[in-house]
């Protein structure tokens, strides 16, 4: 997949311009999966959950199944209308972690009849106009997020595990949602100025060079760097022991693709508490395990 291209979700466009929206967006990126809301409608997690699995659907037709190939280079967006409801914590819970989360649209919409085609054409032209600045601003977030978790992969803090590192994550994740609501001139060197502060206000450890981030329970996470051999295994589609949202979540982080293989190594000694949230339940380590390997997707061998 070229690295230029972008995988495009849409969540909220009302049903009288949905299609024709789509299909004027084409020209600039190919909405791969979107579901109409009316104005009286909100954002659910029902509705989050079902634009979510067109998502996967579409992904399993199109993307091959060979393990290295997989998503590969992929950037993931999801422009969604801002209702200013407060509704859209329900995209974010669904694709806040793979997928670069954008607001796009404009406030007259929710205040505009669409019963003629002049005004529903209007709509649609400022709908894209808006569209267009959106994905403009996301690539430059995207340029940075791919840099952090493509060549710093093993340095950034933007692919710790949420469920098994700590509270940390989620003021990544706070980060992340803020900058992509902020369309300003300043946001590149803002977004890099705020990442390297969170970074720099996690504990870590040093050895040598290297600086590893001590997590929950003091559990040091140590990236193995790209000279040595990786081992972390991310799912695939047909994957029994996993379901869609690993695969996804096991090479995209915030919208950009990552190595598949990149995991961490773990020592955790002689803990008490053996049981791990895993990236699609909870795994409990056999007795006298004292090291373990968690991807990015909290996938724990």
């Amino acid at each position: 997949m070229n690295p230029e291209k972008i995988i495009l979700a849409a969540a909220g466009v009302p049903p009288e311009i949905g299609k024709r929206f789509v299909q004027r967006f084409v020209k600039v990126s190919p909405v791969v999966s979107w579901i109409p809301l009316t104005v009286s409608d909100i954002y659910t997690r029902e509705y989050s959950s079902q634009l979510h699995e067109r998502l996967i659907a579409k992904l399993r037709r199109t993307e091959p199944g060979d393990r290295h190939l997989l998503l590969r280079n992929a950037r993931l967006v999801l422009l969604y209308v801002d209702r200013g409801d407060g509704g859209e914590s329900h995209l974010f819970s669904q694709f806040g972690s793979e997928a670069l989360v954008v607001p796009f649209g404009f406030p007259e919409m929710w205040e505009e009849s669409m019963d003629t085609e002049n005004r529903r054409n209007r709509a649609i032209d400022r709908l894209v106009q808006d569209g267009r600045a959106a994905l403009r601003h996301a690539r430059i977030l995207l340029k940075i997020i791919a840099r952090e978790v493509g060549d710093r992969d093993n340095k950034t803090c933007l692919l710790l595990p949420p469920k098994n590192f700590g509270p940390e994550t989620a003021r990544i994740r706070d980060c992340i949602q803020e900058a992509s609501a902020r369309r300003v001139p300043s946001i590149e060197d803002e977004f890099r100025r705020k990442l390297r502060a969170i970074s720099d206000s996690i504990e870590s450890t040093r050895k040598g060079q290297q600086r590893y981030f001590v997590g929950r329970g003091g559990i040091v996470y140590r990236s193995p760097p790209k000279a040595r051999l990786r081992h972390g295994i991310a799912p695939v589609w047909d994957d029994a022991d996993h379901d869609s949202t690993c695969v996804i979540r096991g090479r995209i982080r915030f919208g950009a693709s990552f190595d598949p293989t990149f995991h961490y190594d773990c020592n955790i000694g002689k803990r008490v508490n053996r049981t791990f949230a895993s990236c699609h339940g909870m795994k409990t380590l056999a007795k006298g395990t004292t090291h373990l390997n968690i991807s990015p997707n909290d996938n724990v061998r």
